[in-house]
């Protein structure tokens, strides 16, 4: 936050500073940091609950935060070297401090430029409009869990693989083993690098390599083909020369949270964050659909045929099968469950 006597900067001027920090070379090997800091849990025999007191704290960035960081990051071409151990200290808590300030800022805009006093005398209630619920859904919690957006997709796509198989030559069934194959790797290479670095300089002390994985390795892993590891990992990861242009304001579309895979080259992709992935499988398929305008009734159609389904099939769960009632769109009344 600012300093008694700091002027308060907008928003925009904090979040363009940030673009400038992640801009910096090596700045990719401070987000690492920030991930596995922020994002994993470490402990040692059995978890507690001390173990994930830390994903609680005040100085703990949440996912939006990161995918925000990752987001900047992808709008210039990424400088992979590794900075002296001092320079990542300063980005990382530069960072830090920005993240702090773009909060206060934002948790300030639905009052910016308005006289309280004026507002109350004419019942004017300045957090009745959309500004006052930005920094509540940026910072809420999250909408489900990994493992749900990853069976769930199966679900939602299984109609269109007929689109999937001839588009991304990719079933949804196999996306989805990728993806759970992927996250079950990267836990393990994670906590071998971070093993490592025990035993290594502190001028080479980078948890970048964990994030960072090829074909081959996950398919070894995996017992996966390459052929199908290498498609699914295709489809979900971000563009060749795509600079995330779009992505000039906190709120615009973040290009990063869609295809969250980043290639550092040829072979090697780099996931920072695996709930982003889990969440791409579940959101992402629609959209690449809605491009292909001929298929886009088809997969509107699907869409309402899943809600329907997966809607009656929680419901029958809790209140019972004879309770729960259909409506027959050919005669427009309720009808019970089959």
């Amino acid at each position: 936050m600012p300093k008694i006597g700091q002027k308060l900067r907008s928003e925009q001027e904090i979040f363009d500073e940030l673009e400038g920090l992640c801009a910096s070379p090596g700045y990719v090997h401070a987000i690492a940091f920030l991930c596995f800091r922020d994002s994993l849990i470490r402990y040692q025999g059995e978890m507690t609950s001390e173990d994930m007191k830390h994903l609680f704290s005040r100085e703990h960035l949440v996912r939006t935060e990161i995918s925000t960081l990752v987001g900047l990051l992808v709008k210039a071409d990424i400088d992979y070297s590794l900075p002296a151990p001092a320079i990542t200290q300063q980005h990382l808590e530069r960072t830090e401090e920005l993240l702090e300030e773009l909060h206060g800022a934002m948790g300030m805009s639905p009052l910016a430029g308005v006289d309280l006093k004026e507002a109350i005398a004419k019942g004017i209630n300045p957090f009745s409009t959309g500004d006052a619920f930005r920094e509540a859904i940026f910072y809420s919690g999250e909408s489900g869990y990994a493992f749900q957006y990853r069976d769930f997709a199966v679900k939602k796509y299984a109609a269109d693989n007929a689109w999937l198989t001839s588009h991304k030559y990719l079933s949804i069934e196999e996306a989805r083993e990728v993806v759970t194959a992927l996250s079950q790797f990267r836990t393990n290479k994670i906590a071998d690098v971070a093993y490592r670095l025990n035993r290594s300089d502190p001028s080479e002390w980078s948890l970048l390599p964990g994030f960072c994985f090829t074909v081959d390795e996950l398919s070894t892993f995996s017992g996966i083909k390459p052929s199908i590891v290498g498609n699914v990992l295709a489809a979900f990861a971000l563009a060749p020369g795509e600079r995330n242009q779009g992505f000039r304001f906190l709120h615009d579309f973040n290009a990063a949270n869609a295809t969250p895979l980043l290639r550092r080259d040829a072979e090697t992709y780099l996931l920072f964050q695996e709930y982003s992935l889990a969440e791409a499988l579940y959101e992402s398929p629609f959209y690449w659909m809605c491009g292909d305008l001929t298929y886009l009734p088809t997969a509107m159609f699907h869409r309402g045929q899943f809600t329907e389904a997966f809607s009656r099939e929680l419901l029958e769960r809790v209140f019972g099968r004879r309770n729960v009632h259909l409506i027959d769109p050919a005669h427009n009344h309720r009808t019970y469950a089959a």
